[in-house]
């Protein structure tokens, strides 16, 4: 059922679909039906209910979200999966906040805690880790750093380090090494 339901989607066709709503998203259509998108989102029920939304249409205008990742996006609604890489997960991340599909935020938090990182871009990782709560990605973080502390240390960027980074890092160093 899940992937008939996908493969209507996929299709885009307006007149065999049954779509009884239109997103727009960087002048793009991408035919949905509201009750897929409602039934995963509490954000998509306001937005699609009457109260807000008189008519069919629904503008996405949020400069992040590019069509492409918006399709990705409610491909994993309509089929409960959809393809991460290092491109897209950050964005597909911050949709899964916003529009709060929990389930989609879960998917990204695991593909984050499987991602390379390096010393150079590390606190930036731990930045989004906290922002999103992401516990697996954090975990994976605190791993990374307990076994290139030194590395760490010897970065340019290390006198530049924000508060909270190196609060983190003197947490994982004092109890954990």
């Amino acid at each position: 059922m899940e992937l008939k339901r996908f493969e209507i989607f996929k299709n885009q066709d307006q007149e065999n679909g049954y779509f009884d709503c239109t997103l727009i998203i960087d002048g793009k259509k991408l035919f949905v039906h509201k009750y897929f998108l409602a039934s995963a989102s509490e954000v998509f029920s306001v937005m699609l209910s009457d109260q807000w939304n008189k008519n069919d249409e629904l503008k996405i205008e949020n400069p992040d979200y590019s069509y492409e990742n918006f399709y990705h996006f409610i491909t994993f609604i309509y089929s409960g999966t959809c393809n991460l890489d290092a491109e897209n997960i950050f964005v597909l991340t911050d949709m899964a906040e916003f529009f709060h599909v929990e389930s989609l935020k879960i998917l990204c938090d695991e593909f984050l805690s499987n991602m390379n990182f390096d010393a150079g871009n590390i606190v930036q990782a731990f930045e989004f880790a906290q922002k999103y709560s992401l516990e697996k990605f954090e975990n994976s973080l605190k791993n990374f750093i307990r076994y290139n502390y030194g590395d760490i240390l010897q970065t340019e960027a290390f006198l530049g380090f924000k508060k909270s980074f190196v609060e983190f890092m003197s947490t994982i160093c004092k109890y954990d090494m």
